[in-house]
């Protein structure tokens, strides 16, 4: 990374460049043959300001169909592709874990309302009671957030009925670490509003962890009916959590998934539903396991140098 960085100091401009950064930001670069902007966000609807520099691009490329379709519906006419992103096989991978009578379900995401932090441990509460054996880990250190803002979202799932059962993790220090935290756990669980990508869940997908998650936005590109249990989402909202999306801005306006009671009844039967498959072994789990493993191979990060470096040589 280090080499990387310093070569960027001393570019070239006959070769393309790819910016990969926020989408109201990909009209300055340097005096390139080929502008290539890579953006990615979470939201339905694209601003003026954003339109105008996706627009002024020779090409944009996208890691999802999602969001590809997202810049078609908002006349985005520059030549749009997808480039999916991937996973380290070599960090990520399954790892031998004894057999126990407890369900575990794990979230990886910063503190945020996009991440539906604030549902989460409604959920976890309605599904299950304190006798019951299963628990619920959370990774979610957000270094942009102050530290009362930090004890709040605490407090949602620290004086929950069934708060016992909830740990609050701290910031993994290696990607090694990460991947024995994920081996841990039974499931991945992720009620997010919207996502550019999702990261967490492929990683847990790597390990031959199933994601509960919703079948919106950038994870639709490898969570399916046959690797994850999904929750339907049929009706959305204008995004505000009066942090990052605040409406009447010029950046970050347009839906996200609205988490109702049907939303949250959904998550809650998804949870009992894990924990049984969990309990029971069944073959029906050792399937949705296998299937998340194979679906993690196909999201190499060789797979997407190669995409990304194809779309750019069919450009020139």
């Amino acid at each position: 990374i280090r080499h990387s960085l310093e070569r960027a100091k001393m570019f070239s401009s006959y070769m393309p460049c790819v910016k990969i950064w926020h989408q109201w930001e990909h009209s300055i670069f340097p005096d390139n043959n080929l502008r290539v902007g890579f953006p990615i966000f979470e939201l339905d609807r694209l601003t003026n300001l954003e339109k105008w520099n996706l627009n002024s691009l020779d090409l944009l490329l996208v890691c999802s169909h999602w969001a590809a379709t997202v810049c078609e519906e908002n006349n985005i006419k520059v030549r749009t592709e997808v480039v999916p992103l991937g996973v380290d096989s070599e960090v990520f991978r399954p790892l031998p874990k004894k057999q126990k009578n407890k369900t575990v379900f794990l979230c990886i995401g910063k503190w945020e309302k996009r991440k539906g932090h604030d549902v989460l441990g409604q959920i976890f509460n309605s599904a299950f009671t304190t006798k019951d054996n299963v628990e619920l880990w959370l990774l979610p250190t957000n270094i942009f957030a102050a530290p009362e803002k930090t004890k709040e979202w605490e407090e949602l799932y620290t004086l929950l009925p069934i708060g016992s059962k909830i740990k609050i993790l701290p910031r993994q220090n290696t990607q090694e670490q990460l991947n024995y935290l994920i081996n841990q756990a039974d499931f991945l669980v992720s009620p997010s509003r919207a996502e550019g990508w999702n990261l967490p869940l492929l990683e847990g997908m790597a390990c031959g962890i199933p994601p509960i998650t919703t079948n919106y936005s950038g994870h639709t590109e490898f969570c399916n009916s046959s690797n994850s249990l999904l929750v339907d989402i049929q009706e959305f909202e204008e995004a505000n959590d009066g942090i990052w999306f605040k409406p009447g801005g010029i950046v970050n306006q347009g839906r996200w998934a609205k988490l109702g009671k049907d939303v949250i009844e959904q998550f809650v039967n998804h949870f009992r539903t894990a924990h049984q498959l969990n309990l029971e072994q069944s073959n029906k789990l050792k399937g949705i396991k296998e299937a998340c493993v194979k679906t993690s191979e196909k999201f190499s990060w060789v797979n997407s140098a190669t995409k990304l470096l194809n779309h750019i040589s069919h450009n020139n």
